[in-house]
């Protein structure tokens, strides 16, 4: 339930430091691996969830970088997800 409640609280953030960034991408989350490879998943979009039990639609995207930080991969799909930022009814 933390792991939870945490993760929404750090899209929240995201949310909100992508409006504030305009196009740029900021990671809401980074995974660092032991072969130097480093995922970072990134809201590429943001809405108004027509859904009243949600706050925001949301998609998702992941990039790939190697330590020298050049691009391995770029998810070019977009992973869409709800978000209910006060956690109603759980």
């Amino acid at each position: 339930m933390s792991r939870l409640i945490i993760l929404l609280t750090s899209i929240g953030i995201a949310l909100s430091l992508a409006r504030a960034q305009g196009a740029e991408r900021i990671p809401f989350h980074v995974s660092n691996f032991d072969d130097d490879v480093t995922v970072s998943l990134t809201i590429t979009s943001v809405a108004t969830s027509p859904e009243s039990e949600y706050d925001f639609d949301v998609t998702i995207g992941l990039t790939e970088q190697n330590k020298a930080g050049e691009i391995k991969y770029l998810d070019k799909g977009n992973h869409g997800a709800r978000v209910d930022c006060a956690g109603r009814g759980k």
